[in-house]
């Protein structure tokens, strides 16, 4: 029988959390609370509500072309990083213990790196070659950066089903593309799907390695940078409250998707699988 750990331990640890909490999440609450005040001084309490903010956003051409071209960078890496990372981990699969431990580990290296280091070395290596920074450039530098991901999530989901269902398929007449179609897909299916939320979400707060690699066109993060450096704007604060918003309903999925248990899926997609 577990026991219970003592009254006034129990308070400590939960004023531990609570503190921890707070800390965390408080300054994302008054970025929150401050989008909706009237008023550019960031006093308390706000001296109205109301919604000035967000309609200023809508006509401040600036940032919402950096919001269009974050969004469309993250989307062009993440669907290549998806792509590469899934193919990679079902790659490494079939090699041997020893050897898929020492490419993964290699595979880790752009994560475990500072973001200054690999965008300074994507930046020599655009120079070296005359290639002039883009959107182009950034997009090549968010999918060496969120690729590693996506493979290590889709890697757990393989090894925790392992290799012997599609062997099984094969074994009993399916093709290798039926047995990955119908068997190994629907297995993996929610963790290439939660790797590629986690991918869009980084690709898209990332600042260092963008604004290593940015050109003319700014994405939101480096524009939000160049406007705190003269101040700090409420539409700012509008912008980065449906961020959150957005951010935090895709993570959540992400979670969702990454602890969802592949068996079911399995089943389903099995016994409606045509037969011949």
């Amino acid at each position: 029988m577990i026991q219970r750990p003592p009254r006034t331990r129990r308070l400590l640890l939960m004023s531990y959390a609570l503190l921890a909490y707070l800390f965390l999440y408080l300054p994302l609450a008054n970025v929150m609370l401050y989008s909706f005040n009237t008023s550019r001084l960031f006093i308390w309490p706000p001296e109205g509500i109301g919604l000035g903010w967000y309609r200023a956003l809508v006509e401040n051409e600036a940032l919402l072309e950096s919001l269009t071209n974050s969004f469309q960078i993250s989307a062009i890496a993440t669907v290549v990083a998806t792509a590469l990372g899934t193919t990679t981990a079902l790659a490494l699969q079939r090699l041997p213990d020893r050897a898929r431990r020492v490419l993964q580990s290699v595979f880790l290296v752009p994560l475990l790196v500072p973001g200054m280091v690999t965008g300074l070395g994507l930046l020599l290596f655009f120079t070296t070659i005359s290639m002039p920074l883009s959107k182009s450039t950034i997009v090549a530098g968010h999918i060496a950066f969120v690729t590693p991901i996506v493979l290590f999530v889709v890697s757990a989901r393989l090894r925790n089903i392992g290799p012997r269902l599609p062997y099984a398929a094969r074994d009993l007449g399916a093709t290798p593309w039926k047995a990955f179609l119908w068997i190994q897909l629907p297995l993996i299916r929610t963790a290439v799907l939660g790797g590629a939320l986690l991918a869009f979400t980084l690709s898209f707060d990332e600042v260092i390695l963008t604004f290593l690699l940015t050109g003319t066109d700014n994405t939101l993060p480096v524009q939000i940078y160049s406007m705190l450096r003269f101040g700090v704007s409420p539409e700012v604060n509008a912008i980065y409250t449906i961020i959150l918003l957005l951010s935090g309903i895709v993570v959540l999925a992400s979670l969702r998707l990454t602890r969802q248990s592949p068996m079911n899926a399995a089943s389903r997609t099995t016994i409606e699988a045509p037969h011949e």
